[in-house]
């Protein structure tokens, strides 16, 4: 048969190839859709999922389950969803740990995040709050940064742990402003609280909800925040920006991925009801009063984001020697 006929036959076949991905989609889901969060239950990740999976149940007609894997700074879960198979029933509500840290952070992963999962959508973002034990004797971003010139290394500060948003909130911190101070990670961010209101720490940068109420009271003092735009839980507090740095800004942000291979239609779908779970005023209001702004990206959008957040950050880990075996 000549070339061009072969050829021409292929093209007609596409649309035949095409349809069954097409009704497999449109179909979906056909059953209940699991939403993987490998973080532990009540941080902001669960918060995030939380809000979404009944907005995604009743947009779908079926149930989305959130399942709790933490594990290894989200490797775990993420891994979970990585094995997979890409059919839009195993999905993860990823975070900036999972996607644009842990591969800077850590020498061996058993993947790669932004080739072995499918972005959706952006949901999220929260910035932390800079607050200092009183007893530091410092009440500004400025006077910490010369405090801690005065005193290089000497300065302890705590975080939730290695790579965790608070722990390279203030490394880039340390970055932008040369500075020197000590990092002692926990394992999880309230135990690391708890030793900075004990005095055991003087600095952390850690979620608004959770540090606010003690600058009220006077147990902690807050200096500023760590976004690009001021928290509508402490409006008079400035950003570390306008304290200063120009251009800073380390915010956690929380995403939903299928695993490499989700099928375009599958993925378009659920970018679309996430938005419209995010402009429901319920959402929006529960997400402010947990530290957190909604901000929509959809799926090759969100890609573009993952990139540059990705490089962004392994300059800050590079620079902080945090890298762990």
């Amino acid at each position: 048969m000549p070339r061009e006929g072969l050829s021409r036959r292929a093209v007609l076949a596409l649309p035949l190839l095409a349809a069954p991905a097409v009704a497999r989609a449109q179909s979906w889901p056909d059953r209940p859709v699991t939403v993987i969060v490998p973080f532990p239950a009540a941080g902001t990740a669960d918060l995030v999922a939380r809000l979404l999976v009944p907005e995604l149940s009743r947009a779908f007609g079926k149930p989305f389950v959130v399942d709790n894997r933490p594990g290894a700074n989200g490797t775990l879960g993420t891994d979970m969803v990585v094995r997979a198979a890409a059919d839009g029933h195993t999905l993860l509500l990823g975070a900036s740990p999972t996607h644009t840290i842990n591969p800077h952070l850590y020498k061996r992963m058993p993947h790669d995040p932004l080739r072995d999962t499918a972005p959706v959508a952006l949901a999220a973002e929260a910035p932390n709050v800079i607050v200092v034990h009183p007893s530091l004797g410092v009440d500004s971003l400025e006077g910490l940064v010369a405090a801690a010139r005065a005193r290089p290394s000497r300065i302890a500060y705590a975080s939730g742990g290695n790579g965790s948003s608070g722990h390279l909130a203030v490394e880039l911190l340390k970055t932008m402003a040369r500075i020197d101070m000590m990092h002692v990670p926990y394992p999880g961010g309230p135990a690391a609280l708890n030793d900075l209101l004990a005095k055991r720490v003087t600095v952390m940068a850690f979620t608004a909800p959770a540090v606010l109420p003690h600058a009220e009271t006077g147990r902690l003092r807050a200096l500023a925040v760590t976004g690009a735009r001021r928290s509508p839980l402490a409006p008079a507090l400035p950003t570390v920006a306008e304290s200063g740095y120009p251009g800073y800004e380390a915010v956690a942000w929380y995403g939903l991925f299928g695993p490499t291979g989700l099928p375009e239609p599958v993925a378009v779908r659920l970018s679309e009801a996430t938005a419209a779970a995010q402009a429901d005023p319920r959402v929006r209001d529960a997400l402010a009063r947990g530290g957190a702004e909604t901000r929509h990206l959809p799926p090759a959008e969100f890609a573009r984001f993952l990139r540059e957040d990705s490089i962004r950050w392994s300059r800050v880990v590079e620079a902080s020697g945090a890298m762990i075996d």
